[in-house]
Parts: C-alpha cells; structure tokens; sequence
C-alpha cells in the first residue's frame, strides 16, 4: 500500500491483518483517525481479565474480556485518553457471581453489573464527559 500523504503521531491501538492502507490516513496527535482504510481482518486489541476478585481494565486496550469469580469481582477502569475512544467489555464466563465494573468517570451512571457470561456492554469516550454508554446486553447500569 501506498505511504504518500500520511502523517502518523500520539498514539493508535489496533493490530491489523491484512493490508494496513496509510495512504489517507491522518492521526491527529491523540491516536484519532480521520481516515482509516483497512483491508483484511481488523483485530482489536485485548486483554482477559480473570484469577482475581479485584481487577483493572486498561482503557488503553480495546476489547475486555471478563471471567467473574465466586465471590464478587470489582473491575476498575480509568479516564480514556482521547474523544472517540471505544472500549468493549464482555463477561465471558460466569464463574458464580456478579462482575462490576466501575469506570473512574461514568455519564451514564457509577457501575455497570454482570451477571451472566454474554453480557456486554460498549462505552465511548468523551473528554468531557468520561464514558459514554453506546449499548449493553444483559448488563445493569445503575
């Protein structure tokens, strides 16, 4: 692919397999695209969270996958870095107990609850306004 015209700084999380096209591609210093032409498998990255009844989420890493534990698991998860930011979070095996995650700032409430492997939910950043929820399955926001 052709690298003409591109200006790449700050930071961008994603892997790509396949054909990365930078041709278009503009990062304006806080790892936001403008253009973004991927062709091939995009694969975001992750990270699995599990072993421990007190966990961290880092938003840097775009896709969290959850296990809940026996007894109640906290999941923390801090301010993004940049206005677009996504962050995917998923309970992928329920292991008897609610997962709680609580995001250091919330739009849409202080807490959002799993209690059932499959439940997800899908948050936005906002510089603003810290995340926003953009859709949930089976998760509680309270």
């Amino acid at each position: 692919a052709a690298n003409t015209n591109t200006t790449t700084s700050g930071n961008a999380y994603a892997h790509a397999n396949g054909a990365f096209d930078k041709a278009n591609t503009v990062f304006d210093g806080t790892g936001v695209a403008s253009v973004l032409n991927i062709t091939g498998n995009f694969i975001a990255n992750t990270e699995y969270l599990a072993d421990s009844t007190s966990l961290t989420s880092d938003p840097n890493v775009a896709v969290s996958f959850i296990v809940s534990q026996s007894d109640a698991t906290a999941v923390a998860l801090a301010d993004g870095y940049a206005n677009g930011q996504i962050k995917i979070l998923t309970l992928t095996v329920d292991g008897g107990n609610t997962a709680t995650i609580t995001p250091a700032t919330f739009l849409n409430g202080s807490t959002i609850a799993f209690n059932d492997a499959g439940d997800s939910a899908t948050l936005v950043y906002n510089t603003s306004q810290g995340w926003v929820l953009l859709s949930q399955n089976g998760a509680t926001i309270a």
